[in-house]
């Protein structure tokens, strides 16, 4: 018996590391689980959490971070960082996050021995010409990062920390990298945006602004103005007629703040950027959770954006601003998370195919116990070549399946009488064949088969 529960225990087996497979998937993904394991960057890991740097690196596939260990980072916010406002943090640490997967081995084999690749702190905009840019060189086989400002001031990449290939790499570094003009000003900051006049000035909006203002959620919007920046889906008029005031009645003012900032992402995401967002994605009504209240993106066939909010999924309908650090873009539907409004419903199942309707076969009262119905009711076959008796052989009468008018129908034989030996020679001997023709004429090739058949029928 015990080969025959390997299939299942191996079939429960695979469908558990199935299940398993997504969450280990995210937690590779995520920095601050993977540098939790490394006590040694702590320091560095708080760094990112708080500046919003650890989200951007969980959006993203493809990278490789830097990791300063817990001295360089003491040594730098006691001196070059001390001061530093959150986003010239932002721009510091976004500096270590390589837009390109890299480990000791790939850098040391590098072409002509040096790189130049393309940091986070470069595609924000915020980078004073080339500053976002990165130089390794490999000396004498020891891959080295050229200090910026610098033409012979480097520092060692040293061993890797944590490494799932083409998707994340984590390597450690001695010291912070500080990008050229980040201490001393660097670019002006940019200007404020006034959120919601540029919704407005989009026209068709009206309902959403309204209810912004009314809750008090376009200040919070407004103070997200700046890295990592802001993402906004902006719902049509049209959309919140769709959804109709008695629905946003039935909500208490919590849940409408809630839905509100759920339709904000506490990161800018320009078009480009949207659908390569890894797995869920908080939003500003996700709070210090970013196990609720969240969405994913995906890209359908047609190129189109999706948004599933759990309630339901909307499309991205076009793009009404996107300058670092804030895009905003039209959604023809209200978001409706799954923590307000419930999971949304499953497409219904296919209708099952009618049942096939076989003919019953009505049971007969001369069946004999044990044996299959059809072959108990089964006719004698008529004799083909029969001859009449000889004055010297009395035929020998078939009371076994025949009723005389005058008589009650006899009780269902026993299994053993169903093949009992009627008078006269047995019906397979040799003498029977060659001396009745009737018995061989009832003995055709297709009573034969359909004897054969229930025999091993019975016998399998």
């Amino acid at each position: 018996m015990e080969h025959r529960r390997r299939p299942q225990t191996s079939f429960l087996f695979f469908t558990a590391l199935l299940v398993c497979l997504p969450s280990s998937f995210a937690a590779f993904q995520n920095v601050t689980t993977l540098l939790d394991g490394h006590p040694d960057y702590s320091s560095f890991n708080s760094l990112l959490s708080q500046n919003g740097v650890a989200a951007q690196i969980n959006s993203r596939t493809t990278i490789t971070v830097l990791c300063p260990s817990n001295p360089a980072v003491d040594a730098f916010v006691s001196g070059p960082g001390a001061g530093l406002g959150r986003q010239a943090l932002f721009n510091v640490l976004s500096f270590h996050v390589l837009l390109d997967y890299e480990d000791p081995q790939k850098l040391r084999t590098l072409t002509g021995g040096s790189a130049v690749i393309t940091t986070l702190f470069q595609t924000t905009g915020l980078a004073t010409g080339s500053s976002g840019f990165m130089n390794i060189t490999v000396i004498k086989g020891s891959p080295k990062v050229l200090l910026p400002g610098t033409s012979s001031s480097f520092s060692s990449i040293g061993s890797s920390l944590e490494k799932f290939p083409y998707n994340i790499s984590l390597l450690a570094i001695d010291r912070v990298l500080i990008p050229a003009g980040v201490i001393s000003g660097g670019s002006p900051p940019p200007a404020p945006v006034n959120l919601t006049q540029i919704i407005s000035q989009s026209g068709n909006f009206s309902s959403f602004i309204t209810s912004l203002r009314a809750t008090g959620v376009d200040k919070v919007l407004q103070s997200h103005d700046a890295e990592p920046g802001l993402t906004i889906f902006a719902p049509t008029n049209a959309a919140f007629d769709r959804l109709g005031s008695a629905a946003l009645r039935r909500l208490s003012s919590v849940q409408l703040v809630a839905l509100l900032e759920f339709h904000a992402l506490p990161s800018f995401y320009p078009t480009e950027e949207l659908a390569t967002a890894n797995g869920p994605q908080p939003t500003l009504a996700s709070g210090a959770s970013a196990e609720s209240f969240t969405i994913t993106l995906s890209r359908n066939k047609a190129g189109t954006i999706i948004i599933n909010a759990g309630g339901n999924k909307v499309a991205i309908a076009g793009t009404l601003y996107s300058n670092n650090p804030v895009a905003i873009f039209q959604i023809n539907d209200v978001l409706m998370p799954e923590d307000i409004f419930g999971k949304a419903p499953e497409s219904p199942p296919l209708p099952a195919p009618p049942p096939t309707l076989t003919p019953a076969t009505p049971p007969s009262a001369a069946t004999p116990a044990g044996l299959p119905r059809s072959f108990a009711r089964a006719p004698s076959p008529a004799p083909l070549l029969a001859k009449p008796p000889s004055s010297s052989q009395s035929p020998v009468p078939n009371t076994s399946l025949t009723t005389s008018p005058a008589t009650t129908p006899p009780s269902p034989l026993a299994p053993s009488d169903a093949f009992a030996p009627s008078e006269g020679p047995s019906a397979l001997s040799p003498d029977s064949l060659a001396s009745s023709s009737h018995v061989a004429a009832s003995f055709s090739p297709l009573f034969l088969l359909f004897t054969v058949s229930v025999l091993l029928f019975y016998t399998m």
